[in-house]
């Protein structure tokens, strides 16, 4: 059973929790594979919305996580998390390095504050 729950909040969102019992180890591939699985999905540009908490994925399947970050149709992201500003600062430099043009990054303190300014 998948410990993180992909949806889609608002038709320009999409949201992923890391839920309790989140293990990096076994949830980070099949969780980005959900996520580019979104992406992919729909014709909308979309705004990837983390809520991890205290947790971090894991990056075993390197390729697919960048799939997601390198996405078409990703217009920004928002991390609700501890370590939220080492998390974009990590995903803005890896954009970055690929000469991609930077989109929106936040951080927020809390789910609510993040939705109200999405």
């Amino acid at each position: 059973m998948a410990n993180y729950t992909v949806s889609t909040p608002r038709p320009d969102v999409l949201r992923v929790v890391f839920e309790q019992g989140w293990d990096p180890e076994t949830d980070s591939t099949p969780m980005f594979r959900d996520l580019l699985d979104t992406l992919e999905a729909t014709d909308e540009m979309m705004t990837l919305l983390v809520v991890a908490g205290e947790h971090r994925p894991a990056y075993h399947d390197v390729a697919t996580a960048r799939d997601v970050l390198y996405h078409d149709r990703l217009k920004g992201v928002a991390v609700v998390s501890t370590q939220a500003e080492m998390a974009l600062r990590h995903m803005g430099a890896t954009r970055g390095e690929r000469g991609m043009p930077p989109i929106p990054m936040h951080a927020f303190e809390n789910e609510d504050a993040a939705l109200g300014v999405l």
